[in-house]
C-alpha cells in the first residue's frame, strides 16, 4: 500500500520555497501567491521562525528572509565529491587563469557545488548553490541519451554532426550568459553523466583558440574527478 504524502509538509516547502526566492513578504502576499490560506501561511512562518530557517525583517518593514541555517544544510549537498574534487578545480584555474566550476545535476537541474574563482579584476563569479536548466549547458546536451536529449530539444535544438563532433572532442562549449563562454567536459559515472566541469570566463578573453588550448586540462579534470565521484 504506497504511503500518502503530507500536505502539511507540502504547504511548509512551498512557503518556504517562495521566501527564498523572492523579496521579502508577508503573510498575506505569499498566500495570495501560493493560493494558501493566510492564517495557515501564518503559522507556518512562525513555525519556521521557530525552527530558525527564517527571520522577520526588522520593523517598519514586512516580509520574512532566509537564515543562515539554508546555507548550513545546502553545504552538505555533494560534500564528499566537493572535497575530493576541490584540488582538481584549483590546479585547472590556476592553469587557466579563469573560474573552474564543478556542476552536478539533481532531477534534471545543474547545481553549482564547488568553484574556484578566477583572481583576474575582470572575471565571472556564480555563487554556490545556483541551479539552472540541464539546457542552460546548451553543447553538454550531446552527452544525453536520444530520449533525454529530446526533451531539450525546443528550448536548445542541436544538429546530429553537432552532438557527434561534441560527443568525438569530449568536451562542450555555452555562451549561455551573455558577455561569458564556458568550455567543459561531462563528469561521468558508470559512463553516465552526473555533472559537469567547467572553465568559464568574459567572452572577450575566451576565443576559439583559447577554447581549444583549455579543453585538454578541462578534461583531464572532468576524468579526475570521475574517476573519485
Amino acid at each position: 500500500m504506497p504511503v500518502s504524502r503530507l500536505s502539511t509538509v507540502e504547504k511548509a516547502f512551498r512557503v518556504l520555497s517562495a521566501v527564498a526566492e523572492g523579496p521579502p513578504r508577508g503573510a498575506t502576499a505569499l498566500g495570495r501567491e501560493l493560493a494558501l490560506d493566510k492564517n495557515a501561511v501564518q503559522r507556518i512562518l512562525v513555525t519556521l521562525e521557530h525552527l530558525g530557517w527564517i527571520q522577520p525583517q526588522p520593523p517598519p518593514s514586512i516580509g520574512w528572509t532566509l537564515t543562515s541555517q539554508a546555507m548550513v544544510l545546502g553545504r552538505q549537498y555533494g560534500a564528499g565529491l566537493r572535497e575530493r574534487a576541490h584540488p582538481y578545480l584549483q590546479k585547472l584555474a590556476e592553469i587557466t587563469e579563469e573560474t573552474a566550476q564543478l556542476w552536478l545535476i539533481d532531477r534534471g537541474r545543474f547545481v553549482i557545488v564547488d568553484a574556484v574563482d578566477s583572481q583576474r579584476p575582470l572575471r565571472i563569479v556564480v555563487p554556490i548553490g545556483h541551479d539552472a536548466p540541464l539546457d542552460q549547458g546548451q553543447q553538454f546536451l550531446a552527452f544525453l541519451d536520444p530520449a533525454q536529449r529530446s526533451a531539450y530539444a525546443e528550448a536548445y535544438p542541436m544538429e546530429e554532426r553537432t552532438v557527434e563532433r561534441v560527443r568525438r572532442q569530449g568536451y562542450y562549449v555555452t555562451r549561455s550568459v551573455p558577455g561569458s563562454t564556458g568550455v567543459g567536459a561531462p563528469v561521468l559515472r558508470g559512463g553516465v553523466p552526473t555533472g559537469a566541469v567547467l572553465v568559464v570566463g568574459p567572452s572577450s578573453r575566451m576565443r576559439a583558440d583559447v577554447l581549444t588550448k583549455y579543453s585538454s586540462a578541462v578534461l583531464e579534470t572532468a576524468q579526475r574527478i570521475s574517476e573519485i565521484s
